[in-house]
């Protein structure tokens, strides 16, 4: 997950969660809302609108915008969220904007955007089946409404997963509640923005005597356990409506609710099923093996094991931790736990093909290494303690195609017979931008022998600094010099490449990078329009590396940040906008005194309460800047558990100087000194600040370009400039 930055501080997205249970449904009193309890539709309470050739009567309407439902009376109607907790469980309901901490009771941001209520739930429960969701009240606290007039209710609604549609009700709280189910309306995780597209929102109706109590709280003769209540019953003593999402633990969901009407039996029923939307395919060669734009396949077709009984061309992850290091694969969605065959689908769906992150840590090891892989023809016994992978001769494939896009060179394994650690290999270079790399038998060693005798393919990272990389891969197929698989990414696929960037018209200009300062920037480049500085020291929280904006607050108004003014606004606060905009990190400082500006990043993290955590650095050996700025540069080392700007001038800083020129220096961190004479102690760094000092009211520009560990430049890329390289702010 990552943090957002506003100005200072860091805070997270919204986490809006309560318990399920009557203290939380705040509502109407059925003596308030007179014209619901009788059935009588008012005007002022209750709107009209066509659905096709038949009217329905809506209690809220997103599109509109509208926050409350229209239960009749202004008191109660809010949404709020509701998750596991209470049950051991820690799930959790992300919303695409932030809300107002001082009111992040008021969902009228979320709904504004997404034309709905729409948002991600991340399933999280050890003891159980996990669920969340989100909810109105029709009573107010302590009383009850008879809502049973409306007949019913018509959703109007998109999700990747089923909706399961209750009736809150006043009594003993040991009552099962009635429930209905609304199917999912589109097949695999697909992504929350592709959910708030109007064409994937579908209706369903359901009757108040269609709900009933779940089969979870019935026996195995399908008898009733415990106490019930019909839905007809529930209608007449209701205290809210909910909508929750059940699935399975590490389960990452997508929904957005676009409307709530009064039962219409002209709509579809809620047990009408729903034909769900495939992702078109692209015409494949009969070259290409598997390709993750075609949708949700996530085996390779390698042809040795058609009936699937040996697993063959099932993916897979390693590391190197049974060697004495700790590296790992963590994939872009959550999946489950205990893998079945179509564990790895969501990542397709969401990915258009397999992409995560490898840390790359070498613990006792002098390499990291970490990967993925699948066994050509599957394994000899599937029921065996220790698996050993079938041989398969390949070598009429005549090679491989890979489309691929990586933040490190990658390297194509080949295994060759039984024994585990032999293999032979070839390189697939880094690419910010999804490649396809077609390579013979004869460009590997062991050619056309080795590959008679293949147990399994594999895509290994390896370093021998700790780091993390991204990775995307897309395709697979046999050896073709024109390609095996034309790949043509689904809209909706927003990480099909390493990393995936907002879209943002009328751009200033494409850095052309003609000095090649790409090689000295192996922390973070901004032409590649990456978020974040990959520190690969990430305390696992993936919120290291985004960057923030510092501005003197001493006094009101001594400084301010003024970003470009680009076509959207960025509603996560990863300024991914802006670094597409500048191609790096850009913007003017205004000083209203005569004070200090800047932008930095944390190295490993920060959590919820605003505490950073500490980052061993010294592997860096110091700093690389690619950069543009009318003013002088302060690099500052924080080594701090809090940001403390107050105290900035103290901190051990080097300072690069000005150039309106794009320009690469590197310092090491012997260079960092404080005004005391204190060196920088890079094996407890938390940030890393750029600071510039202003005059009273003056302005100044910058562009920070790229960032790379401490390094040697070799004279050209030392020597050499870029054209000035500013972007002006509208605001």
């Amino acid at each position: 997950m990552k943090w957002n930055h506003t100005k200072f501080l860091m805070s997270a997205f919204l986490l809006s969660l309560v318990a399920c249970s009557d203290d939380n449904t705040a509502g109407v009193t059925e003596d308030g809302n007179p014209a619901i309890a009788q059935g009588k539709s008012s005007s002022s309470a209750i709107s009209s609108s066509g659905t096709g050739t038949t009217s329905t009567v809506d209690l809220w309407d997103g599109s509109a915008g509208e926050a409350h439902v229209n239960t009749g009376n202004k008191n109660v109607g809010n949404w709020y969220s509701f998750g596991d907790n209470t049950a051991g469980g820690l799930s959790m309901l992300r919303y695409p904007v932030n809300l107002d901490n001082e009111d992040s009771d008021n969902l009228s941001p979320v709904i504004q955007y997404c034309e709905g209520l729409c948002g991600t739930i991340e399933l999280n429960n050890p003891v159980a089946a996990p669920w969340a969701g989100v909810g109105f009240a029709v009573a107010e606290e302590g009383s009850t409404a008879d809502i049973s007039a409306w007949g019913g209710l018509c959703v109007t609604y998109a999700s990747d997963i089923a909706v399961n549609v209750s009736l809150g009700v006043a009594g003993d709280d040991s009552l099962t509640l009635p429930e209905v189910t609304f199917p999912k309306t589109v097949k695999g995780a697909m992504t929350l923005s592709t959910l708030m597209a109007s064409d994937n929102s579908i209706v369903r109706c359901a009757k108040w005597s269609d709900f009933k109590i779940p089969n979870w709280a019935k026996d195995s003769s399908n008898a009733q356990v415990g106490k019930a209540i019909s839905g007809d019953e529930a209608a007449k003593r209701a205290r809210s409506v909910l909508f929750k999402f059940i699935g399975k633990s590490s389960q990452t969901v997508n929904f957005n609710i676009k409307k709530v009407s009064l039962y219409d039996e002209n709509l579809p029923k809620w047990s009408e099923s729903v034909q769900l939307p495939e992702v078109e395919k692209n015409v494949n060669t009969p070259l290409c093996m598997w390709k993750g734009t075609d949708g949700y396949e996530s085996v390779v077709n390698t042809g040795f094991d058609p009936d699937g009984k040996y697993r063959a061309g099932y993916w897979y992850s390693f590391g190197d931790g049974l060697e004495g290091g700790t590296s790992t694969v963590d994939w872009e969605v959550p999946i489950d736990v205990y893998p079945d065959e179509d564990y790895l689908e969501p990542v397709v769906a969401e990915c258009g093909g397999l992409c995560g992150k490898m840390y790359l840590s070498k613990g006792t090891r002098s390499e990291a290494l970490a990967g993925i892989g699948f066994d050509v023809a599957g394994v000899s016994d599937l029921d065996a303690q220790v698996q050993v992978p079938k041989i398969a001769d390949i070598s009429d494939w005549g090679g491989l195609c890979v489309t691929y896009a990586s933040d490190l060179d990658m390297h194509l394994e080949f295994g060759v017979d039984t024994v585990a650690d032999a293999f032979v290999e070839t390189l697939l270079p880094k690419s910010a931008s999804l490649v396809e790399k077609c390579i013979q038998w004869s460009e590997i060693s062991g050619g056309e022998a080795a590959a008679k005798k293949v147990r399994n393919i594999r895509f290994v990272m390896k370093n021998s600094v700790d780091t993390v990389a991204n990775f995307n891969i897309v395709a697979i197929g046999k050896y073709s010099a024109s390609g095996s698989c034309s790949v043509r990414l689904p809209s909706s696929s927003s990480n099909a490449a390493v990393s995936s960037s907002s879209s943002v018209s009328d751009n200033s200009g494409k850095f052309e990078d003609s000095c090649n300062f790409e090689y000295g920037d192996d922390l973070w480049f901004g032409p590649q329009i990456t978020a974040r500085v990959v520190t690969g020291l990430d305390d696992k929280s993936e919120s290291s590396g985004y960057w923030f904006s510092i501005e003197d607050k001493s006094s009101a108004e001594n400084s301010k940040v003024i970003w470009p003014d680009v076509p959207e606004e960025d509603v996560y606060g990863d300024h991914l906008d802006v670094i597409e905009y500048c191609s790096g990190i850009c913007a003017t400082i205004e000083f209203r005194n005569a004070y200090y500006a800047g932008v930095g990043f944390n190295i490993a993290g920060e959590s919820h309460e605003g505490k950073l955590s500490v980052a061993d650095a010294s592997r860096w050996k110091g700093v690389c800047v690619t950069y543009a700025s009318e003013s002088d540069i302060d690099v500052v080392m924080n080594n701090k558990d809090s940001h403390d700007f107050y105290g900035l001038s103290l901190l051990p800083k080097y300072t690069f100087p000005k150039s309106t020129d794009v320009v690469t220096k590197c310092i090491g961190w012997g260079g960092f000194k404080s005004v005391d004479g204190e060196y920088g102690d890079p094996t407890t760094l938390t940030s890393l600040y750029f600071v510039i000092n202003g005059e009273a009211n003056s302005k100044s520009r910058f562009n920070i370009i790229g960032l790379g560990t401490y390094k040697e430049l070799s004279i050209p890329l030392a020597q050499c400039t870029e054209k000035e390289y500013f972007v002006s702010s509208g605001k």
